[in-house]
């Protein structure tokens, strides 16, 4: 039997606009969590005059959208965040993907040495990444 296969047109626009400043992310754990658990965890990091929705798409991974610009963009710089001591990986929502295929597999992170010597205490060594 043949398989029957359909192509279904794609609203871009107007999806582009809904998610304009919605990010995905990806709580890493074994356990699944539920939406209520986790909104109430994101809206205690969050107001809920700058977060104004959670979504839940499944597998531990959220769409969390933001009342503008300025706030998601600070919640990408200001992270990594956790969710109950989970690592949540955040990025900007790539419209053109199911949420399946985006790659929650990287997180920067911030890392502070202390005691350097002197000599240690340069630009390059200051620039240091990747090699955790």
């Amino acid at each position: 039997m043949d398989e029957l296969k359909i192509k279904l047109e794609v609203s871009k626009g107007d999806l582009e606009k809904a998610t304009q400043f919605t990010l995905t992310g990806k709580i890493h754990a074994s356990k699944v969590f539920n939406k209520r658990g986790v909104q109430g965890v994101k809206q205690s990091m969050w107001s809920s005059k700058h977060l104004m929705e959670v979504r839940d798409l499944g597998d531990n991974r959220y769409g969390l959208s933001f009342s503008k610009q300025g706030v998601m963009d600070a919640t990408i710089e200001n992270g990594p965040w956790t969710v109950m001591r989970y690592c949540l990986i955040l990025q900007k929502w790539e419209v053109e993907k199911a949420i399946q295929e985006i790659n929650f597999s990287k997180v920067n992170i911030w890392v502070q040495l202390q005691t350097l010597p002197l000599e240690r205490l340069t630009m390059g060594n200051a620039n240091v990444r990747a090699q955790i």
